[in-house]
């Protein structure tokens, strides 16, 4: 009897172990889907430049839209976004794709993948509304540096996401390198709000001053929501 009483107890804790172990499976898949969704739409910072417009600020916000869209539907290996940048005051346009997972130590993660062709890279440019157009895609077509990745984290206590690259490692020119940090969260009307603070720095850590336009050491470029795209 005693040893039925403990096989009993075995497989009850085993049991409560599967279950927990799929619970939190569960709350993972449903906070990376969350992390997916709020990515996913058009964002763009033009109520902050219009501001420093009026204000004549000198340096002021440079305009900056940003587009993503979810690609890659039938891959299991996380979530696949296009990724497009204007910013036309400040530097030329530009496209990525982007791969949101979770990887082994939990974390939420996003690897920045550029197109190793330029030119070819924006012939996508404004297809993201048609992921079959990304089909001809190949891995080896693109490039990623492991440094300007990022991991972020839900931070409940302010309900956003924040995420960091590594330091010091996102090489621009030379031993210059660039720190990127960012929060996505919801304002009190629903509006899903990105603040992006990119900030570059010398080979001896100095934060490099934009002669005309501001960068991340002077606060946040902040990227207001006006469309969201479904996931699916």
């Amino acid at each position: 009897m005693k040893i039925i009483k403990n096989l009993l107890i075995t497989l009850v804790i085993s049991a409560a172990g599967l279950l927990s172990a799929q619970a939190q499976n569960l709350e993972d898949e449903t906070m990376l889907k969350k992390f997916v969704q709020w990515h996913l739409g058009f964002t763009t910072n033009v109520q902050q430049r219009d501001k420093d417009l009026a204000a004549k600020a000198e340096p002021r916000w440079g305009l900056s839209e940003l587009r993503f869209q979810r690609i890659w539907h039938k891959r299991n290996d996380g979530y696949w976004i296009y990724y497009e940048t204007s910013q036309p005051d400040v530097r030329p346009d530009r496209n990525q794709i982007w791969h949101l997972y979770r990887n082994d130590f939990g974390n939420l993660k996003v690897d920045l993948y550029s197109f190793k062709n330029i030119k070819h890279g924006l012939s996508f440019w404004g297809k993201g509304d048609d992921p079959e157009a990304f089909e001809t895609i190949k891995m080896d077509e693109l490039s990623t540096v492991a440094g300007c990745n990022a991991t972020y984290h839900w931070i409940p206590e302010f309900a956003r996401f924040s995420g960091v690259n590594t330091h010091q490692k996102c090489f621009t020119i030379g031993k210059s390198y660039l720190l990127q940090h960012v929060e996505i969260s919801k304002m009190k009307d629903g509006t899903l709000v990105r603040n992006d603070w990119h900030s570059f720095y010398d080979e001896n850590g100095v934060a490099k001053q934009g002669a005309k336009f501001k960068r991340g050491d002077q606060g946040p470029t902040i990227h207001l929501y006006t469309e969201t795209y479904d996931l699916n």
